[in-house]
Protein backbone atom coordinates (compact mmCIF):
# COMPACT_ATOMS: atom_id res chain seq x y z
CA UNK A 1 0.00 0.00 0.00
CA UNK A 2 1.09 3.78 -1.25
CA UNK A 3 1.75 5.24 2.37
CA UNK A 4 2.08 9.01 0.37
CA UNK A 5 -1.31 9.58 -0.56
CA UNK A 6 -4.17 11.81 -0.16
CA UNK A 7 -6.31 14.81 -1.56
CA UNK A 8 -6.36 18.35 -1.84
CA UNK A 9 -6.86 21.58 -3.63
CA UNK A 10 -4.33 24.74 -4.18
CA UNK A 11 -4.25 27.90 -5.84
CA UNK A 12 -1.73 27.66 -8.63
CA UNK A 13 -1.19 28.80 -12.25
CA UNK A 14 -3.67 31.07 -11.87
CA UNK A 15 -6.91 28.89 -10.84
CA UNK A 16 -7.36 26.23 -8.28
CA UNK A 17 -6.28 22.62 -9.21
CA UNK A 18 -6.80 19.57 -7.53
CA UNK A 19 -3.75 17.87 -6.30
CA UNK A 20 -3.70 13.88 -5.85
CA UNK A 21 -0.77 12.06 -4.29
CA UNK A 22 -0.95 7.77 -4.64
CA UNK A 23 -0.52 4.87 -6.40
CA UNK A 24 -1.56 6.40 -10.04
CA UNK A 25 1.05 9.68 -9.17
CA UNK A 26 3.63 7.41 -8.11
CA UNK A 27 3.52 5.64 -11.51
CA UNK A 28 3.59 8.68 -13.29
CA UNK A 29 6.51 10.11 -11.15
CA UNK A 30 7.93 7.24 -11.61
CA UNK A 31 7.43 6.56 -15.08
CA UNK A 32 8.33 10.17 -16.04
CA UNK A 33 12.10 10.17 -14.29
CA UNK A 34 12.11 6.34 -15.77
CA UNK A 35 12.92 5.00 -11.89
CA UNK A 36 11.66 2.01 -9.68
CA UNK A 37 9.73 2.61 -6.67
CA UNK A 38 13.07 2.07 -4.34
CA UNK A 39 14.33 5.08 -6.12
CA UNK A 40 11.30 7.09 -5.36
CA UNK A 41 11.41 6.30 -1.71
CA UNK A 42 15.01 6.82 -1.50
CA UNK A 43 14.63 10.29 -3.06
CA UNK A 44 12.26 10.94 -0.55
CA UNK A 45 14.29 9.90 2.44
CA UNK A 46 14.42 11.82 5.74
CA UNK A 47 18.20 12.13 5.38
CA UNK A 48 18.57 13.37 1.89
CA UNK A 49 15.93 15.93 2.52
CA UNK A 50 17.65 17.11 5.90
CA UNK A 51 21.31 17.16 3.88
CA UNK A 52 19.46 19.06 1.05
CA UNK A 53 20.38 15.84 -1.12
CA UNK A 54 18.06 17.00 -3.98
CA UNK A 55 18.52 19.39 -6.72
CA UNK A 56 14.87 20.91 -6.60
CA UNK A 57 13.36 18.81 -9.83
CA UNK A 58 12.10 16.44 -7.21
CA UNK A 59 9.86 18.53 -5.06
CA UNK A 60 8.44 19.85 -8.76
CA UNK A 61 8.12 16.64 -10.46
CA UNK A 62 6.43 15.55 -7.55
CA UNK A 63 3.90 18.47 -7.52
CA UNK A 64 3.39 18.24 -11.23
CA UNK A 65 2.61 14.32 -10.92
CA UNK A 66 0.25 15.15 -8.18
CA UNK A 67 -1.23 18.05 -10.28
CA UNK A 68 -1.14 15.48 -13.40
CA UNK A 69 -3.23 12.98 -11.00
CA UNK A 70 -5.98 15.35 -9.71
CA UNK A 71 -6.60 16.67 -12.83
CA UNK A 72 -7.31 13.10 -13.66
CA UNK A 73 -9.80 12.23 -11.17
CA UNK A 74 -11.55 15.13 -11.23
CA UNK A 75 -11.96 14.36 -15.18
CA UNK A 76 -10.02 17.43 -15.53
CA UNK A 77 -7.49 18.29 -18.60
CA UNK A 78 -3.96 18.78 -17.94
CA UNK A 79 -1.24 19.53 -20.43
CA UNK A 80 1.37 21.34 -17.79
CA UNK A 81 4.97 20.33 -18.08
CA UNK A 82 7.09 19.91 -15.17
CA UNK A 83 8.76 23.33 -16.00
CA UNK A 84 5.40 25.39 -16.53
CA UNK A 85 4.98 23.82 -12.87
CA UNK A 86 8.40 24.95 -11.58
CA UNK A 87 7.13 28.66 -13.06
CA UNK A 88 3.99 28.62 -11.33
CA UNK A 89 5.80 27.79 -8.27
CA UNK A 90 8.27 30.77 -8.98
CA UNK A 91 5.38 33.16 -9.29
CA UNK A 92 2.84 31.28 -6.16
CA UNK A 93 2.17 32.36 -2.54
CA UNK A 94 5.54 31.05 -0.51
CA UNK A 95 3.98 28.46 1.09
CA UNK A 96 2.15 26.55 -2.08
CA UNK A 97 4.08 23.35 -1.55
CA UNK A 98 3.76 23.38 2.04
CA UNK A 99 -0.26 23.58 1.32
CA UNK A 100 0.16 21.33 -1.71
CA UNK A 101 1.81 18.50 0.30
CA UNK A 102 0.42 18.69 3.74
CA UNK A 103 -2.60 16.30 2.52
CA UNK A 104 0.29 13.56 1.82
CA UNK A 105 2.25 14.60 5.05
CA UNK A 106 -0.43 14.80 7.22
CA UNK A 107 -1.37 10.82 5.88
CA UNK A 108 1.90 9.37 6.29
CA UNK A 109 2.32 11.29 9.98
CA UNK A 110 -1.12 9.60 11.18
CA UNK A 111 0.38 5.94 9.54
CA UNK A 112 3.27 6.44 11.82
CA UNK A 113 1.31 7.45 15.08
CA UNK A 114 -0.88 4.50 14.66
CA UNK A 115 1.83 2.07 14.33
CA UNK A 116 3.41 3.06 17.87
Amino acid sequence: MNKLRGFTEVVIGGKKRPVKFGTNQTIIFCQHRGITLKDYADLFSADKIKDMAVDGSETRDLLWSGLADGARYKNQKFEATPETIGDWIDDADENIMVEAFSAMLSRVTDNNTKKK
